[in-house]
């Protein structure tokens, strides 16, 4: 079978075909393909078109291919990264200590601004002062207010409370953060 009207840009035209011009006809294009069947001789490529790459030189002696005996898998030396010695049972590291320490601090201190804050939830919202939850709350924020209780005295109770207890949560937030970094350093 041979190929005598072989046309590549006819082949480039069929795998991307281009729009005719509008003001144009379309025409057809016809491929006409010769086949014959076994009276051809064979196909042969122009001389020119390949060119065979020189000849290897004489291959080395199997000697110089000889490999080396296979040696047992041996790692480079590892080193662990060096890593403190954890205290002796009983004892604990003092920077362990102080992060307990501060943690612990900075509870507490959040813990007294919270039961100011549901102390002046409860008293803005009238909550009933003879529960018992209630007048734990109260008496916690009095035990604890310290020297806040009359800092502000405007006319409004209800002002001076916000005011008064709202410092002393503020004041115990702050100095508790400022307790708990000191001791993690």
């Amino acid at each position: 079978m041979s190929y005598s009207n072989y046309d590549p840009d006819d082949h480039q035209h069929r795998l991307r075909p281009q729009p005719a011009a509008p003001s144009t006809q379309p025409t057809a294009r016809i491929a006409y393909v010769d086949v014959h069947h076994d009276s051809d001789p064979p196909y042969t490529p122009p001389a020119a078109a390949y060119v065979q790459p020189p000849a290897p030189p004489y291959p080395a002696p199997a000697a110089a291919y000889a490999q080396t005996p296979a040696s047992p898998y041996a790692p480079s030396a590892y080193t662990p990264p060096h890593h403190p010695a954890p205290p002796a049972p009983g004892q604990r590291h003092p920077r362990n200590t102080a992060t307990i320490v501060a943690r612990f601090t900075v509870g507490v201190t959040s813990g007294v601004a919270f039961i100011f804050a549901l102390h002046i939830f409860f008293s803005l919202a009238k909550a009933n002062q003879s529960n018992g939850f209630v007048e734990f709350v109260y008496v916690l924020a009095k035990v604890f207010v310290l020297g806040f209780g009359d800092v502000f005295t405007p006319n409004d109770a209800k002002v001076g409370l916000v005011l008064n207890y709202g410092l002393a949560a503020l004041v115990y937030l702050v100095v508790g953060r400022l307790i708990a970094r000191a001791l993690r350093q």
